[in-house]
């Protein structure tokens, strides 16, 4: 009988070819050693990038916030009128020299605060607008509109430029005082003036505003010398350059008591009207004189 041939079992047998087990042993043409190559590379490259991203980030923090490029050079005002355009520049140069930010001053265009500036000078002045601009490289650019003083207020022996709101503007100069174009309110009543504002809560400095504009409007020429307040309520006494003393209520209307007071003095008074000593219209229909 033919002899059986002895069978192999290859399945729990582990078999490596010789020519990549040599390959691997010399470490020139591994695959895990070819990895690690690009690896290194790409991380070299991701630093090298990551180093020149970092350089340029300085060199433009350097250039706009440290330089002298940005650095504020010129200021411009536009609009200004009773405020001198030197007092507004010093105020921008004296902020130039603050610090923002514990390190920086703001004498740089990019770090110059235009909020602070505006809150300075609303402070120290009154505007209808104000804006505030940078214009790069180094020029900051103001332009407003001042409100418009609306009286003179006359108060302890002095004189102040105020608006219909009682705010105080600057104090007046009594020569180069025009009458002709601002009523004059005499305060009679104990001081008013706190701080910056007259504090007349009681509406009469928007009503002799009003008043003083109606009766420069009418046909006849009453020569204004001045407004008084005094200690009665609701009361504006007009002294005039010639004539008596008139009595307005600030509670009624200007117009009819304008209207009641061309009608006396026209048809009654007429030339007799310098010689009185007041005209009261404060009472409704009815007219008082002496």
């Amino acid at each position: 009988m033919p002899k059986r041939r002895k069978k192999f079992d290859y399945s729990g047998k582990k078999y490596s070819n010789p020519f990549f087990r040599a390959k691997r042993k010399k470490g020139v043409f591994s695959v895990s050693s070819g990895k690690s190559f690009k690896a290194k590379k790409r991380t070299w490259r991701s630093k090298l990038i990551f180093l020149t991203l970092a350089a340029v980030f300085v060199c433009l923090v350097w250039l706009f916030y440290f330089s002298s490029v940005f650095n504020v050079t010129s200021v411009e005002v536009v609009g200004n009128s009773k405020i001198a355009e030197s007092d507004i520049k010093d105020a921008v140069w004296r902020q130039t020299n603050e610090s923002r930010f514990f390190i920086f001053k703001q004498k740089n265009l990019n770090l110059f605060d235009e909020d602070e500036l505006a809150a300075n000078l609303n402070g120290q002045y009154y505007f209808e607008n104000l804006s505030i601009n940078k214009k790069f490289p180094g020029t900051i650019i103001i332009n407003l509109k001042e409100k418009e003083y609306s009286a003179v207020w006359y108060e302890s022996d002095k004189y102040y430029y105020i608006d219909n709101e009682g705010n105080i503007f600057s104090e007046a100069d009594p020569l180069q005082i025009k009458r002709q174009n601002y009523p004059l309110i005499e305060n009679r009543r104990e001081g008013k003036i706190d701080g910056k504002a007259v504090k007349a809560d009681d509406g009469s400095i928007d009503y002799i505003v009003s008043l003083f504009k109606e009766l420069k409007n009418n046909r006849k020429n009453f020569k204004i010398d001045r407004f008084i307040l005094d200690s009665d309520f609701y009361t504006v006494k007009l002294k005039l350059l010639e004539g008596p003393e008139i009595y307005f209520n600030t509670k009624e209307d200007i117009k009819k008591q304008i209207a009641k007071l061309l009608v006396i003095v026209g048809e009654k008074l007429k030339d007799d009207f310098i010689n009185k000593e007041y005209i009261d219209l404060r009472y409704g229909d009815r007219v008082y004189y002496r």
